[in-house]
């Protein structure tokens, strides 16, 4: 683990558990000689993929003989906690392994503690995580017990599950020995269990763009679930499943982002992802803030559990709100449907018909030039339903105050902040990753120039590029606006991220408004 002083791998935790009961540096090697052997006799049969849970076997076993024949004394040899689960009938390997891990501290140099403060501000926009790592890091210093964690496949059928804003510890947790998947017969089990893991997993990884990081892609159980995936879909699905999975390795010493397809697949299907390898996971944390949620993870977690405990009554409980619930007569169809969660003052706001209109709405009304609304009531609306419309969310609205009169908006502290916040976004977006060499080279001065490059490009990068010619000043506004809407046109074809459509334009319009200003 990158941030934990004194983590090791798999090998190196048995080695200090080997230390840990007295044994030899030769005696050790000895026992994986022997493990060795016997998963190269088995692996077939046993279905494994190393011979360390073999190892693991092994060692507990020595352990135990050393209590029976008294070479050790189990009272002496736990700590008082540790003898408390041995008692309890916990496996003795177990319990060394998960003190082990629990001994892990946090890393106080000054690049792992700027990591791990970024990693935490990305902390809203992770939908779920899924590791194989026994230590509680994740929950404890970057989800600071905002996820609901599980540890065992039973945890899998919590009725409290939400599948969102929750953390899957497929190997289990140090937090309860008995949970770690370590031996031999832990893998055997675990691999009986393995299609309730593996169609959690999938339907993680199906609703959600997933970043892998912390793992080889020559890891075996990453690369069991992925081709799981690659057998399961069919072509059509799994070029837009492609579209939202990278990966990211560390390559010590590897400061820029080497960016380069990784392909593997059984039974025919390929699965082709974005491989990334670095050691500056800082330019990934920073990349990774741009992203913007309509809501926290764990926010949705809660909206979640209200939505399920709607019941049949129309009486407002002691708290003034009522639970409606509805029947087949009466939910026959979603049209015409809504469930607002928000506080009484924005309903009523609701209640009087103001136009709730979306970021994505505003985009495409400016794009297609089209509007269902006059600019006077989409700036108002702005301005006003500030529940709606976050400050770090990108907003096309700078298009419309251009057609307003400035006493709107002039003493809007809210719109004043929202401009301070877009101006270090932008700041911030330009010298981000996804901008760097994204020209290549090549010689940009017209709209038809960034058209034809732009066909060239990732997906991903396609809506930054015109971003980027803006900010630079390589193209004007209008030119900029040309090509963008060009892209919105094709955005099938040309499979355009659409929260840098939402960037772009609103820097479009954010230039514009801004030069508007200063006459």
């Amino acid at each position: 683990m990158r941030y934990l002083e004194g983590s090791k791998d798999w090998v190196g935790l048995l080695k200090a558990l080997a230390t840990r009961m007295g044994m030899s540096n030769g005696d050790f090697l000895a026992y994986e000689s022997g493990a060795k052997l016997e998963f190269n006799k088995n692996k077939i049969s046993d279905g494994l993929t190393t011979h360390l849970p073999y190892l693991c076997y092994d060692l507990e076993k020595y352990l135990i003989d050393s209590f029976k024949n008294k070479t050790l004394n189990a009272s002496e040899f736990f700590t008082e906690e540790e003898y408390k689960q041995y008692e309890e009938g916990m496996d003795s390997l177990k319990i060394l392994a998960a003190s082990e891990v629990q001994n892990y501290k946090l890393r106080t140099d000054d690049k792992c503690l700027g990591e791990i403060e970024l990693f935490r501000k990305i902390a809203n926009v992770i939908p779920c995580v899924i590791t194989t790592n026994y230590d509680d890091f994740l929950e404890k210093e970057i989800f600071q017990g905002k996820f609901a964690v599980y540890s065992d496949v039973s945890d899998y059928y919590d009725p409290e599950s939400q599948g969102i804003g929750e953390i899957y510890k497929i190997h289990g947790t140090a937090n309860n020995p008995n949970s770690m998947i370590l031996n031999v017969e832990d893998y055997k089990s675990f691999e009986k269990k393995s299609a309730i893991v593996s169609a959690n997993i999938m339907s993680v990884l199906c609703d959600y763009p997933v970043l892998i990081m912390g793992y080889s892609l020559e890891d075996p159980d990453i690369r069991a679930i992925l081709n799981d995936i690659a057998s399961a879909l069919s072509p059509n699905k799994l070029a837009k499943f492609e579209s939202r999975i990278i990966f990211v390795s560390y390559k010590p010493g590897e400061n820029d982002l080497m960016i380069k397809p990784y392909s593997f697949g059984e039974h025919g299907n390929r699965l082709t992802i974005r491989s990334i390898e670095t050691d500056n996971f800082e330019s990934i944390f920073k990349e990774l803030s741009c992203m913007e949620p309509s809501t926290s993870p764990s926010m949705i977690r809660k909206f979640r559990k209200l939505v399920k405990k709607i019941v049949i009554s129309t009486e407002p409980d002691d708290s003034g709100y009522i639970l409606l619930g509805m029947n087949d007569s009466t939910f026959n169809s979603v049209e015409g449907k809504v469930i607002a969660i928000t506080d009484q003052n924005y309903m009523r706001m609701l209640l009087k018909n103001i136009p709730n209109m979306k970021g994505e709405d505003l985009v495409n009304y400016i794009l297609t030039d089209t509007s269902e609304y006059n600019p006077d009531a989409i700036v108002n609306h702005f301005l006003n339903a500030r529940n709606v419309y976050r400050k770090d969310q990108y907003v096309p609205i700078y298009h419309y105050l251009l057609q307003v009169d400035k006493s709107i908006y002039i003493d809007s502290e809210f719109l004043k902040k929202y401009t301070e916040i877009k101006k270090d976004q932008f700041d911030r977006k330009i010298t981000s990753s996804a901008c760097q060499n994204i020209l290549g080279g090549k010689s940009i001065r017209t709209a038809e120039d960034l058209k034809k490059h732009i066909e060239t490009l990732p997906n991903y990068k396609r809506a930054i590029a015109i971003f980027y010619c803006t900010y630079k000043g390589i193209l004007s506004p209008d030119e900029a606006t040309e090509v963008l809407k060009w892209t919105y046109v094709n955005r099938d074809r040309l499979k355009i991220v659409e929260s840098d459509v939402n960037l772009t334009l609103t820097y479009i319009g954010f230039v514009k408004w801004s030069e508007k200003q200063e006459q």
